[in-house]
């Protein structure tokens, strides 16, 4: 959803533990949590937000990453958070990489124009209005598979606009100036 300034992405994971085991991971180092699951969003989200307070205190920030050690035992949990990206640019390229392999992805894209918005997946045949969607073509995408959705015509800060407007301001002061005072000439 493209934001004045930003864009704010909304993800829901559904992650199924098919087995009757609990996955634990394994820890990087001797002295270290395991890692059960790594969310790959961009590095230069402002926030994360998770829907249930279990998994916004359960989640933690290492380095660039967002990680957790939560055990997933058997059965399905959905994961929903938002993030907000600074956008200072009229068109965006959004990458984001899958977690976890995946059987259906579904993307919706909230655009004013639909000609204004590719991804790189193929697009579904329901839509709402101002709404794209796309999804995945019945194969399983693999963990790391990078999912691509190019945006245009996004909407601007006003002050992304200000500092043109003041040096046109600036100009325009500085041609009057120059009308209106005028060198006197000396006589000697």
């Amino acid at each position: 959803r493209p934001q004045v300034g930003a864009l704010s992405v909304t993800e829901s994971l559904t992650i199924e533990n098919p087995s009757s085991k609990c996955y634990v991971g394994r820890a990087p180092r001797a002295d270290a949590e395991p890692i059960t699951l790594e969310l790959a969003i961009p590095s230069n989200f402002d926030r994360t937000t998770f829907h249930k307070e279990f998994f916004g205190r359960n989640f933690a920030i290492a380095g660039d990453r967002v990680v957790t050690s939560i055990p997933w035992t058997p059965g399905q949990r959905e994961v929903t958070f938002t993030y907000t990206l600074p956008n200072h640019e009229r068109c965006r390229l959004w990458q984001r990489p899958l977690d976890l392999p995946c059987e259906h992805l579904c993307l919706r894209v909230e655009h004013n124009d639909p000609a204004e918005v590719n991804c790189s997946l193929g697009r579904a045949a329901e839509s709402r209005a101002g709404e794209i969607v796309f999804e995945s073509q019945g194969t399983v995408l693999p963990a790391g598979h990078v999912l691509r959705v190019q945006l245009g015509r996004l909407p601007m800060p006003w002050t992304l606009y200000a500092k043109w407007g003041a040096l046109i301001l600036l100009v325009a002061l500085a041609g009057l100036a120059m009308m209106f005072v005028r060198p006197r000439n000396r006589r000697e």
